[in-house]
């Protein structure tokens, strides 16, 4: 996984603070999370936007996993919302066309 991080050295990824089993690698917990709810098994990148854990400490209330076709086009995001102080979470898988179609319906018309 790459990571930037500034200040250097005060930040840090954590596997167990995301989704899925931390002994499986973030990537596959993703792919089996979008195919589990119907869609087709991802095969390309998946970036990830999250927040980091500093000086140990992590609240991360939502991360993005934007899964890519070969192309590098985004196909379908899931979203990762945490309820952080109670340790709560709830995935959303989201195409890029239900995207597209809601982006649509929320621009006014002047």
């Amino acid at each position: 996984m790459d990571v930037v991080c500034y200040p250097a050295g005060h930040c840090q990824v954590s596997r167990s603070d995301h989704l899925g089993d931390p002994q499986q690698p973030l990537a596959e917990s993703v792919r089996d999370m979008v195919a589990a709810t119907g869609r087709s098994r991802p095969t390309g990148k998946i970036p990830l936007l999250t927040h980091l854990r500093y000086w140990g400490l992590v609240f991360n209330p939502v991360s993005f996993y934007f899964c890519l076709d070969s192309a590098g086009r985004w196909e379908t995001m899931v979203a990762e919302v945490s309820n952080t102080p109670w340790g709560q979470v709830h995935c959303y898988v989201i195409d890029r066309a239900q995207a597209t179609a809601a982006e649509r319906a929320s621009i006014p018309k002047f």
